[in-house]
């Protein structure tokens, strides 16, 4: 399915996981009211994990899938009951002969009616009695296992955190003609032929990135929109402690946004990069100033020359600490600003108008954008207000 730059509410987020996401995936893009699936890693620890990382099972993630939808055509309890019905939640890490903690069973929730709605709808099954007929056997289970053979729901509910989209061959998979034995569901799925595209344990690493991806984290991730995205990229990139940089679009709300769709200013998204960072060798605080000193938070949707909404100044936050941090380092600059203004009259000009919101759904940019200064693209100092690197 094909996603309609022009579309926006009532289209909702759902994300699930249910064994190997193949299959899962195919079984919701066939509901009505679907306008669009991705496959993909989540609650994990490790940054930017690979599916052979994540299938050596070290770095937490579980694969999953996540599904927009139209909610004035399906509704989220119907995606719920589509999830129960397509694998058995009474397995732990396990769908069929898929076994690994990425296969466990879980719902991860965006707000808090999906948290209710999937809480309730896991306790409404985890007090299915034991039918009748067999009832025979839980003495025996009780006897010989030390369990009494009721059913035991293990679909995690959690929030929902951060999603890495999978590669882009496991997109659609069985939909493009993909080989897949049917596994991790319970439900028959269209499968071409019966062989198996990849196994978990040919994917098990034992090369040093596998070494690498058990480390114990001390990666974080934080957002920010200060202008165009090249400059202030390319000012993260230079700090101790970044591991990682990512330019994209974010807290919009049009699906998979184009940079074109973006520049007409009618998606809502702001351009943003996406840091991944060692808090043990820079806190969140001192990114916080470094975006702070980069641009001109007190101009409305603009940045020197570049004007529109997708330049204004934005934190994003990732969790409740940042949101204290930002929320406290916004206030220090505020006052900062108003005891240096020169005269009384020009205060107001000098308020600051940068947003400080959720983290919402962060859409990477197209690849030539990414690290564009630091590849010998051009640029004219827009954007930031400390000289930067450019290239011609």
């Amino acid at each position: 399915m094909t996603s309609n730059a022009n579309t926006d509410a009532p289209q909702s987020v759902a994300t699930f996981a249910a064994g190997c996401f193949w299959s899962v995936e195919l079984h919701f893009q066939r509901l009505p009211g679907v306008v669009d699936t991705k496959v993909g890693y989540i609650n994990g620890h490790t940054v930017n994990p690979t599916y052979r990382q994540v299938c050596s099972g070290t770095t937490g993630h579980a694969e999953a899938v996540q599904v927009t939808f139209d909610s004035t055509v399906i509704s989220y309890q119907d995606l719920v009951d589509k999830f129960f019905s397509i694998h058995d939640p009474t397995t732990l890490n396990r769908q069929k002969n898929d076994v690994g903690t990425q296969y466990r069973s879980g719902i991860y929730y965006h707000n808090d009616d999906q948290k209710d709605c999937a809480v309730a709808s896991k306790k409404k099954r985890q007090k299915r009695p034991t039918p009748p007929h067999q009832r025979w056997w839980r003495s025996i289970l009780h006897a010989v296992f030390g369990c009494n053979g009721d059913v035991v729901v293990v679909t995690e509910v959690l929030p929902a955190g951060q999603f890495y989209i999978a590669e882009e061959y496991h997109q659609r998979y069985l939909e493009k003609g993909g080989q897949c034995a049917a596994k991790g569901s319970t439900a028959s799925v269209r499968c071409y032929g019966m062989s198996l595209a990849c196994h978990p344990t040919a994917c098990m690493m034992s090369s040093s990135s596998s070494t690498a991806a058990a480390t114990p984290p001390m990666q974080d991730v934080a957002t920010f929109a200060a202008g165009c995205f090249w400059g202030v990229e390319l000012h993260f990139q230079r700090v101790p402690g970044v591991l990682d940089t990512r330019v994209g679009y974010t807290n919009g709300h049009t699906l998979n946004p184009t940079y074109k769709n973006i520049c007409r200013g009618d998606t809502g998204h702001a351009e943003a990069v996406q840091v991944t960072f060692d808090r043990a060798i820079v806190p969140y605080k001192n990114l916080l100033e470094k975006f702070w000193s980069i641009h001109d938070p007190t101009t409305l949707n603009r940045q020197k020359n570049d004007v529109g909404t997708q330049y204004r100044s934005g934190i994003y936050y990732h969790n409740d600490e940042q949101k204290a941090l930002a929320e406290a380092s916004k206030a220090t600059q505020q006052t900062h600003l108003h005891a240096t203004a020169l005269l009384p009259r020009i205060i107001s000009s000098r308020d600051i108008v940068t947003e400080i919101e959720p983290a919402g759904v962060f859409y990477p940019a197209e690849d030539y954008h990414q690290q564009y200064l630091q590849k010998g693209g051009q640029c004219a100092k827009k954007g930031t207000t400390d000289s930067i690197r450019c290239y011609g």
